[in-house]
């Protein structure tokens, strides 16, 4: 059987979406709203290019290549205090530094599942300007 995903990288819906409200907030707390807004439009539109990286290193089988994309994303996740994120980049990079691309393929699926409610409330945010 594929290995199954360790059930502590998996999040709730109200989890992810309240990182992602405290993730902002710090952020517009730190840097002033027009930056946070920026900063947040920014983080959707390379995280997004990162996850279709990370899909096509899996799926090629580039184990450097999944290591470098998930290191990237792992820093810019960690950036916005997206601890979930964060924490499922951080498994791929660590399967990428082990030579393998091997059980990713779940990874990959809530690191998108995850991403998708984050999106939604930048999106939100960025929209509402607030």
């Amino acid at each position: 059987p594929p290995p199954a995903i360790d059930p502590t990288l998996i999040a709730t819906a109200s989890q992810l979406e309240e990182d992602a409200h405290a993730g902002f907030h710090q952020l517009r707390d730190l840097l002033g709203l027009d930056v946070a807004l920026e900063i947040a439009a920014l983080f959707l539109t390379e995280a997004s290019t990162t996850l279709v990286n990370l899909r096509e290193a899996a799926s090629a089988d580039r184990p450097e290549r999944l290591r470098e994309a998930a290191h990237s994303l792992k820093g810019s996740a960690g950036g916005m205090h997206l601890r979930h994120l964060h924490a499922l980049a951080s498994a791929l990079e660590h399967r990428g530094r082990l030579g393998s691309t091997e059980g990713t393929a779940l990874l990959l699926a809530e690191l998108e599942r995850q991403f998708d409610h984050v999106r939604l409330v930048f999106e939100r945010h960025i929209r509402d300007g607030a």
